[in-house]
């Protein structure tokens, strides 16, 4: 074995306080005492010191010498999941994380046309939009009749003269 890979959070540092969290920031971070956790119920007692080539060496209580070599594991994050994160849309996804701009939304209904013109005979209440279908009651014919009020036979109900008056011969 040309070199021992030191996992950090492996061995339980012993000495003065230096930083645990991360790769280190120099060889001091490995030097010291160190406890191993238990593997099979037994504690094992290691010695990692930094020679004058500045090379770092781990033995245990045997005796035996390892070359320290650290390696630190990239562990690339899973990429966020990516759709479209509107619930109004067609195609919401609720697993996404990231709106990928892919939402799809239902088409609006159409306004409902028809005869929007309460005096027309085809009033629709329920139409938005008038579409010029609107049709009226024909109006009654006006009343013919003599509208002259000194004639005998005078209609005041007439509308329209027809040349019906009559007089009397005096």
């Amino acid at each position: 074995m040309s070199g021992l890979c030191f996992l950090n959070e492996l061995y339980e540092w012993q000495g003065v306080e230096n930083p645990r969290d991360g790769p280190p920031l120099n060889s001091s971070y490995f030097t010291g005492y160190f406890e191993r956790t238990p593997v099979e119920n037994t504690w094992h007692v290691v010695n990692v010191f930094q020679d004058s080539d500045g090379l770092l060496w781990w033995e245990n209580e045997a005796g035996a010498l390892w070359e320290l070599v650290w390696e630190q594991a990239l562990i690339e994050p899973e990429p966020p999941v990516t759709g479209c994160t509107d619930h109004h849309a067609t195609n919401y996804n609720p697993s996404a994380e990231v709106d990928d701009g892919s939402c799809i939304y239902p088409e609006p209904e159409p306004p409902v046309s028809g005869c929007t013109d309460t005096n027309a005979t085809n009033y629709n209440e329920s139409a938005e939009v008038d579409d010029d279908s609107c049709i009226y009651p024909e109006p009654e014919p006006p009343v013919s009749g003599c509208t002259d009020t000194n004639a005998n036979n005078y209609n005041p109900s007439a509308e329209v003269d027809d040349g019906s008056c009559t007089y009397s011969r005096t």
